[in-house]
């Protein structure tokens, strides 16, 4: 099917940062089905010499956008069950899915992660996710 260019990140080479790379994603009809495909491609296990931070075997489990902008991205338990934990790498995986959805989508201003369909006050202890986050691109090189 048709494709975007969507802007994805993944682990800069010094492990510190966020490196953003153009991926070709799935199109789709909406705001809400083009963030469901972007956060897809964004969890999805990559290749050499990427790496993600998001957890191996997390998926998204559902989206929504509220009517003010915000995204509430419900992913599955291994985005906290198999966190390597630390607070550099729980604010890498935190931005990485949201700066995915507010970089490329105009209609996101801030994204709402949940696990297993419930809020959750942290992923491993350091971010507090009891709020939509906006965009942050200083953990982006």
């Amino acid at each position: 099917g048709p494709k975007i260019k969507a802007r994805l990140y993944y682990l800069s080479q010094d492990g510190t940062r966020l490196a953003g790379v153009e991926r070709d994603v799935p199109y789709g009809e909406g705001a809400a089905d083009q963030a469901r495909e972007i956060v897809i491609a964004q969890v999805a296990p990559v290749v050499e010499p990427l790496v993600s931070t998001v957890p191996p075997g997390t998926t998204l489990r559902s989206l929504f956008l509220s009517n003010e902008g915000a995204a509430y991205v419900d992913l599955s338990s291994n985005v906290a069950t198999a966190h390597t934990g630390g607070t550099l790498d729980e604010l890498l995986t935190v931005y990485t899915i949201v700066n995915a959805l507010t970089t490329n989508l105009p209609a996101v201003t801030a994204v709402q992660l949940l696990v297993n369909g419930k809020e959750v006050p942290t992923l491993s202890g350091h971010v507090d996710l009891g709020r939509p986050l906006a965009k942050n691109l200083a953990w982006v090189q």
